[in-house]
């Protein structure tokens, strides 16, 4: 049955004001196939499905959507403080596509090698300490992210100091010195500051506007991306929403959104992110 996307396609019309006609229209197919799809529970075919996902997307709040199931996500989120394997899991899987984001070549089974105490095979040095420093600061994310906790100045400079240790031409935690034709850098700065040192009140756009600001403004000498993604978690499991662990594979997607979001428009980015952090507990089935 297409149970879930019955209830996709209902909040698209909803959200449009749209008919099961116009909705066919919109999707190039007939009516008599809406109405299958609806009624009768038959399940479209996979390019219809991602036509259906871009509209959704394009219509209904995802933010808003993302809050309104927000305690369906409270059992993952005590777990992934309590259980260790869990913990484990998710600091792994996280790290290995926050890493490749970066240009990483470590495999997930490097990763847990690391994790381990142990040495990857045909691994740079410089490879394994960043790896290392990011499994690290992934720990420190998840320990620090209680609820209503508020990720200011001095955590965001501890942030980078565990993301940079051992590289020390990265300043690790510090800012940079802005360059001469960066006039409003410390302005910039200050106001990005105040964001994250503030009560949230839509922490997923407030996430999107973050991290577009953080790699946009680049106040570090290295690793501002890392640190902006490590942010973000931190902003979305301090409301009691699972962390967005954006793979490799929407990398694309990802970085074009965060290009417009950059230029003042977050909405797209802020839908993204939606999406991930809603489909983060999907990637570590638990047992009931």
């Amino acid at each position: 049955m297409f149970a879930d996307g019955n209830r996709k396609i209902a909040k698209i019309m909803s959200a449009a004001g749209i008919s099961r006609s116009e909705l066919a229209r919109r999707l190039g197919v007939s009516y008599k196939t809406v109405y299958r799809w609806l009624d009768k529970g038959v399940r479209p075919h996979p390019a219809q499905l991602r036509e259906i996902d871009r509209i959704f997307r394009e219509f209904v709040d995802l933010p808003g959507e993302l809050y309104s199931v927000k305690k369906k996500f409270s059992r993952f989120l005590r777990a992934l403080r309590n259980d260790d394997r869990l913990k484990n899991s998710f600091i792994i899987e996280n790290v290995y596509h926050s890493g490749a984001l970066s240009g990483s070549r470590m495999s997930r089974e490097d990763l847990r090698c690391i994790f381990t105490g142990n040495k990857p095979r045909a691994r740079e040095l410089k490879e394994i300490l960043e790896s290392l420093n990011m499994l690290n600061a992934a720990r420190f994310t998840l320990e620090n992210s209680r609820p209503g906790f508020r990720a200011g100045r001095g955590y965001l400079m501890k942030l980078h100091e565990i993301l940079t240790y051992n590289f020390p031409s990265h300043m690790p935690g510090r800012f940079r010195p802005p360059g001469a034709a960066e006039p409003e850098f410390q302005l910039r700065l200050n106001r990005l500051l105040k964001i994250l040192s503030a009560v949230p009140v839509d922490p997923v756009r407030e996430s999107a506007r973050c991290y577009a600001e953080m790699v946009s403004l680049r106040p570090f000498c290295g690793a501002n991306g890392r640190a902006a993604r490590m942010l973000m978690d931190t902003r979305l499991l301090s409301c009691g929403l699972p962390p967005a662990i954006i793979t490799f594979e929407s990398r694309d997607v990802f970085f074009e959104l965060v290009e417009r979001a950059s230029g003042g428009d977050v909405e797209g980015l802020a839908r993204f992110i939606s999406e991930r952090a809603a489909s983060t507990p999907g990637l570590f089935p638990q047992e009931d």
